[in-house]
């Protein structure tokens, strides 16, 4: 007579089959499983760049036109309180730069590369030259207003300048960033993990 198993079903093949087919197929789901975390994790970290990325180009465009906006407001101050000719000259161009500046943003956020590119390109000559005409400004001289009136170095030009450089350098950051973006659409990692044949 042959004796029973103390462990049920370990003498009937079809469950032992059975129980084999489960095992392998946790051993299976416990191996994807891993995986699929993998994947979002990939998903949510390229979302998260994508976010922070456009947060810092909106930032830094906000930041440029707060920086352009100061600088020629100071300017303005400047040259109305003292012996400048021509003094609306000034202020007039500041605003020119700033509606190039508005150009270009409206380029980038309506997606337009080549026309943000180019605005970007005069934008930079702009100022560049405006900064000439600032600098040429600083030195001592001969200056007709109602009269000859001998002008001082102009020294406090310096603070406008170097706003508006700032300006300048704000604005390519901004450009690279949203370079950066247009080459870089939304990120989606697809993994399909393929079932075993069975």
């Amino acid at each position: 007579m042959t004796e029973k198993s103390n462990f049920p079903g370990l003498d009937d093949p079809q469950t032992l089959e059975q129980d084999t087919k489960a095992s392998d197929l946790d051993g299976e789901a416990a191996f994807e499983r891993p995986q699929m975390s993998i994947v979002e994790h990939i998903q949510k970290d390229a979302q998260s760049l994508r976010r922070a990325v456009t947060l810092l180009s909106h930032g830094s465009i906000a930041l440029v036109a707060a920086l352009h906006i100061g600088a020629t407001t100071v300017l303005t101050g400047i040259v109305f309180a003292r012996p400048f000719p021509y003094p609306f000259m000034y202020p007039l161009m500041g605003i020119l730069l700033l509606s190039l500046l508005g150009i270009r943003t409206i380029a980038v956020l309506t997606k337009k590369r080549a026309t943000a590119i180019r605005a970007l390109v005069t934008n930079v000559i702009m100022h560049a030259f405006f900064l000439y005409v600032l600098l040429d400004q600083i030195p001592a001289r001969t200056v007709v207003m109602k009269g000859l009136v001998e002008r001082p170095d102009q020294w406090i030009l310096l603070v406008p300048i170097g706003m508006y450089i700032a300006t300048m350098i704000g604005t390519v950051v901004h450009g690279l960033l949203a370079g950066y973006l247009a080459k870089r659409p939304a990120v989606k990692v697809d993994l399909e993990i393929e079932p075993k044949a069975k």
